[in-house]
């Protein structure tokens, strides 16, 4: 008899796992499959999120698309240059936090 597995348990259990994970632990947890990609989603996970590893700037944006009004500070510690990045990505980057900043009370993002 096989033992069941994580993905047996219900949504709410899932989540009240989930919210014992960093936010870079999240984002990972988002890229397992749909249901975790849905559930980590979950706005109660990100009432505050921190990046405090450097991401690429798809990446960065990938994380931006978590946060939500509720979210109430944002701590992003820098992102990694890409070689051949085309500049449409940072414009875009530069979009999503000009974007974000009047609804979060506390946006920390190093110059």
């Amino acid at each position: 008899m096989e033992s069941p597995g994580f993905l047996s348990l219900s949504d709410d259990v899932i989540l009240e796992i989930l919210c014992y994970l960093s936010s870079m632990d999240l984002l990972s947890v988002s890229r397992c499959c749909r249901r975790l990609g849905q559930i980590s989603h979950d706005k109660s996970l990100w009432k505050r999120a921190k990046f405090d590893k450097a991401l690429h700037a798809m990446e960065l944006k990938k994380a931006i698309s978590f946060l939500h009004e509720g979210t109430k500070s944002v701590e992003i510690r820098g992102f990694k240059k890409v070689r051949d990045s085309k500049k449409a990505s940072y414009m875009s980057l530069t979009a999503s936090l000009t974007f974000l900043k009047p609804r979060i009370s506390t946006l920390l993002v190093p110059s």
